[in-house]
């Protein structure tokens, strides 16, 4: 008896030992890669400082070489880091599917029993509107799966107008106006006008237009059209990672 204790324990201690460590051991790479994402961030902030300060220096395209890698590699660091964030915290959701598409096949076979039996178009009626109504309900769930998986999210504005977040929620929102350091499809780098506030203002890949996502394409040739010192207008919210800034609007000034 003692022994079989003694045993049971140590599993015990095991598994938890194990559990233990593999959480200690998720943790440590989460602040590894916040501090990665930190350091690269200020890198992006340096480097734009200096191109902006000495635009014709020796070193100027290779600064902006740096720059571009920086960049891209930020942009891949931040997709993985959704992605695990995703994978661990909408599980709920799929499990709200689940159970409203058994609960609809649970409705059409009620239905289909009762039509068999000769019940009354009234009480079929019924039924048939709690089948319509649990097939919006799912219809919702799906479109908000689609959206948390893609890391974006639809929000109403005062207007009434749907705009694609790029998360789940959002730090800071507002306008600027700036003057163009450099630009790709991808996204735009500035100076703050009247300030030495540099900036990067990112283009939201995709846009959701009557249920369906479409590729913001418009948007990207606009932003990859910006030539260097030209004065724009932004309206722009904060992305889920502190310091990553996503254009809701763009459009040049005086032209």
């Amino acid at each position: 008896m003692v022994k079989r204790i003694g045993i049971g324990l140590c599993t015990s201690l095991v598994i938890f030992s194990i559990s233990f460590a593999d959480n200690n051991s998720k943790i440590v790479q989460e602040k590894e890669v916040e501090l990665k994402i930190k350091e690269l961030r200020e890198k992006i902030q340096e480097l734009a400082v200096k191109i902006e300060r000495n635009p014709e220096a020796e070193d100027a395209d290779k600064w902006r070489s740096e720059h571009r890698k920086y960049i891209n590699e930020l942009e891949q660091l931040l997709a993985v880091s959704r992605a695990e964030l995703q994978k661990r915290k909408y599980t709920d959701l799929e499990w709200a599917i689940k159970q409203s598409k058994e609960k609809l096949h649970e409705l059409e076979s009620a239905i289909e029993s009762m039509k068999k039996r000769g019940e009354s178009k009234e009480k079929i009626k019924v039924y048939q509107e709690r089948m319509a109504g649990e097939e919006k309900h799912l219809e919702e769930l799906i479109h908000m799966l689609e959206l948390r998986r893609s890391g974006q999210r639809t929000e109403e504005t005062e207007r009434e107008r749907q705009v694609d977040q790029p998360t789940a929620y959002q730090r800071e929102r507002g306008e600027l106006t700036a003057y163009v350091i450099s630009s790709t499809e991808n996204d735009v780098t500035v100076r703050v006008k009247d300030s030495s506030r540099v900036m990067v203002l990112r283009v939201r890949k995709g846009l959701r237009v009557e249920g369906r996502r479409v590729e913001n394409r418009e948007e990207m040739d606009f932003v990859n059209s910006l030539k260097k010192g030209e004065l724009i207008w932004a309206n722009y919210t904060e992305g889920e990672e502190r310091g990553t800034f996503f254009i809701l609007e763009i459009k040049r000034v005086g032209k």
